[in-house]
């Protein structure tokens, strides 16, 4: 709980003073919940993508690997870009 404390404070300095923030965890990840994290996921974007949609790959079997997960950012570009689902 510590570490999502502290990116909370992190991502509050950043967006306060106008400086771009972008954090990443998968999807389903439970500290999206968390009390702590809840601020930032309503004043920013919340951007959600398959990264099958930017060719990720398994190393061996060569294929797709969708791995869904959650972008938190403050950039509208970001989200243009970025909101792919496969």
């Amino acid at each position: 709980m510590v570490l999502l404390k502290w990116i909370a404070k992190i991502e509050k300095w950043q967006r306060e003073r106008g400086a771009q923030w972008l954090g990443e965890q998968p999807h389903t990840c439970g500290s999206w919940k968390k009390p702590c994290m809840q601020e930032m996921q309503r004043k920013n974007y919340n951007t959600i993508v398959d990264m099958c949609g930017f060719d990720l790959k398994d190393p061996e079997s060569k294929l797709r690997s969708r791995k869904r997960t959650r972008l938190n950012h403050t950039s509208g570009k970001v989200h243009d870009r970025m909101n792919k689902l496969c």
